[in-house]
């Protein structure tokens, strides 16, 4: 169950990477983005308030272009772009994270992770 935990956590962290490098430039600049990648040398919180200021932004962008779209009679095209993608994943990522968040923002190295997911697991079994 321990090689399946660390299987799992190894293979977001090589997806989120392997993503990043498809990304656009000025995605691939973004601090929350960043943080996704490498995430143990990221502030939490930065890398939080910096995606609350993209994704502002972005909504303020769509809604615009949707009320654009919504004027013109061409159909409406289902499109997912690499913003909704990395808005998606660090949703994601926040959740996942958030428990190895240190009081100060910084995020628990992988072994330290690894620790307390094994702990946990102990206890677990010990009940």
């Amino acid at each position: 169950m321990r090689k399946f935990i660390l299987i799992i956590l190894l293979a977001i962290s090589f997806s989120v990477q392997v993503q990043a490098q498809q990304l656009p430039k000025a995605l691939q600049g973004e601090k929350w983005v960043q943080a996704m990648a490498n995430d143990s040398a990221a502030n939490y919180f930065e890398a939080e308030a910096a995606f609350q200021k993209f994704y502002t932004a972005w909504q303020a962008k769509e809604k615009a272009e949707r009320a654009r779209e919504a004027n013109s009679p061409a159909e409406e095209e289902q499109r997912k772009g690499p913003e909704e993608y990395c808005i998606s994943a660090f949703l994601k990522w926040s959740v996942m994270i958030k428990p190895f968040v240190l009081p100060d923002g910084r995020i628990m190295p992988m072994s330290q992770r690894l620790a307390i997911i094994q702990e946990a697991r102990k206890k677990q079994k010990g009940q």
